[in-house]
């Protein structure tokens, strides 16, 4: 894995690194150093052009290969270069002319190749002399890391270039014709006691070395990349195999390695009369299809070694002669030299070259699916059966259902749901997770339902997150549109429906509706009337259903609210301009939108397979969950809802117990904790029930630092109109809505009378002023905390694990899983740690900053009146009588085309005290806290007292220069008049 640091890749691949002191002269090594890297002169990074024109200038032919896999591209596989008429024993290891020309053809795009990434392709260097102009190449593969740097640098292989990728290291070179070569094509070296575990491979068959690209198990946290780490740009060296036995024979016999061998005599058997796989269940797509690894894997040379017939890889062969072997009672294949193995549809894409051998593993069909299938076709197989008339979805092929069945066996089915959501729709997470779990919520037993109320602003994507993710669902159960009071009794609603209301207001008859149905959703909800003849009528709502809701307001009470999870519609500017970004990308380029339908088949199909039947969960570590707040119960049944839910999305990779239940994995509880702790965050407000609207003003009075405050005040520091401030304190009394002051306990008011005098007058007036507890505040947004007693934990999955080891794993495994938990301490740290990379500077330190022009705000008597006229870089100062600045005499910095040297230039400016001016934009409100009276003016405007300070005393400024501070932090947080 290559991180960018030279000399942390050598370590991590198992080479020495050696210091010297500055200056001090460098003595001979005991064994030769690695050659310095020349590489060929480029204008950045190497490209893989650079490579292809390195590895063409030595006559040897690079041959691409597919994203993060050693697959070759489909142009010059056996299918690409023949279709259905490649000759037997044909892969695109061998030089036909067809394949040459095939290759040459794809690399004569410079102009792509020049611009390409890791994410286009890979490049293999082939070892077969004719693609290398009838010259040799030879490998020596590396796969003890603590062999790289003895074999690296043993004399005669210190000039051989190195490549890495996800451990050891590869040695490149030609093999002279006239030194003789290895008895065999491959060459093994393993441990004494782990002989089935090779330490050093040495290569000279039809086998291919991948030098540039990225690796199958690279993912974008831990990116795992092949690269040349020595000898970029020199020529490969001549090397006889008696030079490299030479140098390799120390290092042999110094870590105890031995020769492996192949076996024994063997049995011959008859395949003809090999005995067919047992029957199944039938719910795989083998099954369906009949598949029997014999009918589609032959082994000419197979014998039988007890239930499994041994022989050489039909595909890359064997020095052996038993490297592979297939299992018909398991219906299975193995091959021992990458140690690998799988059923019928893997040997398929092998054999087919859509996926190397050494790639198999489980979900590696991911995305190969259509051109498994045309191999299918091509040998007969009934694919393409008709779906029947009263299909629910014909989308979903044969194709499509394997696929889906994968991913809910051995791939993440939360990850492919959200990639498949942000195919179409930007950020929002947290509302697609709520909309997952709550789906799932309908499929299990012992439940009462989760159901989803989405809050945020008009036009900014609620109405479009919702349309995408039920796209994802199965159409039958779906319901939506405008609903009266009873219309839900009337209609043929289905079990286990998904009731959408989107932005529709909910009367107080639809609210009573949804508080019956959803007290618990498991039984059905009556409707008790009378008909045209007063007889009785009962109208029964189905269980099992569950309600997705959207609204830009808050609408409804806190009975509503606690019954729901509330995520929020992110309406950030990093949300907006990510929308704009991706809607003119869409428009310019287009979508495969063949491609993108299929994946939403595919996620349908997903969850018509989770949809099947209705299971109970079992948590078992569920006694060691605490809560910071306990006051509301419904949230504690909810984080053990969701808990449950995860679970069931991924019923498939979860052990059952005797009475059928699904045992949740400490990752269900990991997603669940992430999940609620976005609700009671950034995300949303599970515990607090507050809009974001509320939940930002009210961020917005505690970087006030100030215990009492008016509305004008509010209306200053977040430019909301002042009657939407004022719903937003008192809430909708006509909606029957409470704001802030009925939900947060740290805020009260009190009406006031106000004395102020104007021109020699004193004029008195009434109004409310609002009054803060800081203490009080951090107490009650903080109860939402939930975490785990690790000693209880402890307690619980060891004894579980010893009584029922096929089902639990072990303490240490499950707390190395419980180490990637965002826990509330380790979350604030975290958030602590990113302010300190990306946010504001430390004042004390005095970094100018930019941040975007600050809006005007004047005295609290003078709202929206311009005090602060500002220069071209958007910064404030205020005026004399005489209209210059306070500042003049002093240079301040300005933007244009030299920001960045404008800021490496460290220009601190000194008011009359000696102190360093800061801008605005270098001040974190976060840091000021209340000033006592004083003389000091503030430090920006030099013009009128400082009433706040930062905590290291280092910056001064007064209550107007802070609401521009805070004004602009309002913009940063998505308050939006």
């Amino acid at each position: 894995m290559t991180t960018g640091d030279p000399f942390g890749d050598a370590k991590a691949s198992g080479f020495k690194i050696i210091r010297l002191p500055k200056g001090a002269a460098p003595q001979p090594p005991a064994r030769s150093a690695p050659a310095p890297t020349s590489r060929p002169a480029t204008d950045g990074p190497i490209t893989p052009l650079d490579i292809v024109r390195w590895l063409r200038e030595q006559g040897i032919t690079p041959l691409p290969c597919r994203p993060k896999s050693k697959s070759p591209i489909s142009q010059i596989s056996r299918r690409g270069i023949y279709g259905d008429n490649a000759p037997a024993g044909d892969s695109f290891h061998v030089p036909t002319p067809e394949r040459m020309a095939a290759v040459r053809a794809w690399w004569s795009n410079e102009d792509y190749h020049r611009q390409a990434t890791v994410k286009d392709y890979s490049i293999s260097v082939p070892l077969h002399p004719d693609w290398n102009s009838g010259r040799q190449v030879i490998v020596l593969d590396i796969d003890d890391t603590s062999l790289c740097d003895a074999v690296a640098n043993a004399p005669a292989l210190e000039r051989c270039p190195v490549g890495t990728g996800k451990k050891g290291a590869k040695l490149f070179a030609f093999l002279d014709p006239d030194g003789g070569r290895p008895e065999s094509p491959i060459v093994q070296y393993a441990p004494k006691d782990d002989p089935d575990h090779p330490a050093l491979e040495i290569f000279t068959g039809s086998k291919h070395a991948l030098i540039y690209g990225e690796h199958p198990d690279s993912t974008r946290e831990r990116p795992i990349l092949y690269a040349i780490t020595r000898g970029f740009g020199e020529p490969f060296p001549v090397l006889t195999w008696e030079d490299i036995e030479k140098a390799l024979e120390p290092i042999i016999q110094e870590n105890g390695l031995v020769l492996k061998e192949s076996g024994g005599a063997r049995e011959p058997v008859d395949l003809v009369q090999a005995p067919r796989p047992r029957p199944r269940s039938g719910r795989t797509i083998t099954d369906r299809l009949g598949l029997s690894i014999t009918d589609v894997c032959t082994i000419t040379d197979g014998v039988r070694c007890g239930d499994e017939i041994r022989g050489s890889h039909p595909v890359h062969g064997s020095t052996t002669g038993q490297n592979f072997a297939i299992n018909p009672h398991e219906n299975t294949w193995h091959c021992f030299r990458c140690g690998t193995g799988g059923g019928p549809l893997e040997w398929i894409a092998v054999e087919a070259e859509i996926i190397d051998c050494s790639e198999v593993r489980p979900g590696c069909l991911h995305g190969h699916w259509r051109e498994v299938f045309d191999v299918l076709r091509a040998k007969g197989y009934e694919v393409d059966s008709p779906a029947p008339e009263d299909a629910p979805d014909p989308e979903i092929t044969l194709d499509v259902e394997a696929e889906a069945l994968e991913i809910l066996e051995d791939g993440d089915p939360v990850d492919y749901l959200l990639d498949v959501f942000h195919s179409e729709h930007v950020s929002d997470d947290t509302i697609a997770k709520c909309c997952y779990v709550s789906a799932a919520s309908r499929v299990v037993e012992n439940t009462r339902g989760l159901h989803v109320l989405t809050t945020g602003p008009s036009g900014k994507g609620k109405s479009s997150s919702y349309d995408s993710i039920l796209r994802q669902m199965p159409k039958e159960s779906q319901i939506g549109g405008t609903l009266s009071d009873r219309a839900l009794f009337y209609h043929d609603i289905p079990e286990r429906a998904i009731l959408v209301l989107d932005d529709k207001a909910m009367s107080e008859g639809l609210q009573e509706l949804f508080r019956g149905a959803t007290s618990d959703f498991r039984d059905p909800e009556p409707l008790r009337t009378v008909g045209a003849r007063r007889e009785p009528i009962v109208k029964m709502l189905p269980p099992r259903c569950v309600w997705w809701m959207a609204s830009a307001d808050d609408m409804a009470d806190d009975q509503f609210h606690n019954r729901c999870l509330q995520p929020w519609c992110d309406d950030s500017e990093e949300a907006d301009r990510e929308f704009f970004e991706h809607m003119l990308h869409e428009e310019a380029y287009g979508d495969d939108e063949e491609e993108k339908a299929r994946r939403f088949a595919v996620c349908r199909a997903m969850w018509s397979a989770i949809g099947a039947e209705v299971i109970p969960v079992w948590v078992p570590f569920a006694p060691a969950i605490r809560f910071g707040d306990m006051r509301n119960r419904r949230n504690g049944r909810i984080f053990v809802d969701l808990i449950k839910c995860f679970a069931r999305i991924r019923f498939m990779q979860r052990p059952r117990d005797d009475r059928g239940r699904i045992i949740a994995a400490i990752d269900d509880f990991r997603d669940a904790l992430t999940l609620y702790h976005e609700l009671t965050d950034e995300s949303g407000s599970q515990v607090n029930q507050l809009t974001p609207d509320e939940a930002r003003i009210l961020r917005l009075i505690e970087l006030m630092h100030r215990e009492s405050f008016n509305r004008n005040d509010l209306v200053a520091v977040s430019g909301l109109p002042a009657l939407r401030v004022w719903r937003i304190l008192h809430g909708r009394a006509e909606r029957g809505t409470g704001g802030l002051l009925d939900k947060c306990p740290a805020l009260t008011v009190q009406d006031v009378s106000v004395s102020v005098e104007e021109e020699g007058l004193r004029r008195g007036h009434r109004e409310k002023r609002y009054y803060f507890d800081a203490g009080l505040y951090r107490a009650w947004s903080g109860r939402g905390a939930v975490t785990l007693d690790m000693d209880m934990a402890k307690s619980i999955f060891t004894q579980l694990s010893r009584s029922f080891p096929g089902l639990f794993p072990s303490w240490e495994n499950t707390f190395a899983r419980l180490s990637s938990v965002p826990f509330p301490e380790e979350r604030e740290i975290e958030r602590d740690r990113d302010r300190e990379r990306e946010g504001y500077p430390r004042e004390s330190e005095n970094t100018p900053r930019h941040t975007p022009p600050c809006p005007r705000v004047g005295d609290p008597d003078e709202v929206g009146k311009e005090v602060h006229p500002k220069n071209e870089m958007g910064v404030t100062t205020s005026l004399l009588s005489n209209g210059k600045p306070t500042g003049a005499g002093r240079s301040l910095p300005t933007l244009g085309n030299d920001r960045e040297k404008t800021w490496e230039r460290e220009v601190h400016l000194k008011n009359e005290m000696g102190h360093n001016t800061p801008l605005p934009g270098a001040i974190d409100p976060e840091d000021l806290i209340a000033a006592p009276p004083h003389q000091t003016k503030c430090q920006v405007c030099q013009s009128r007292p400082a009433t706040l300070k930062s905590r290291d005393g280092q910056v001064w400024i007064c209550d107007v220069c802070q609401r521009i501070i805070l004004r602009a932090r309002a913009r940063e947080m998505g308050v939006q008049s």
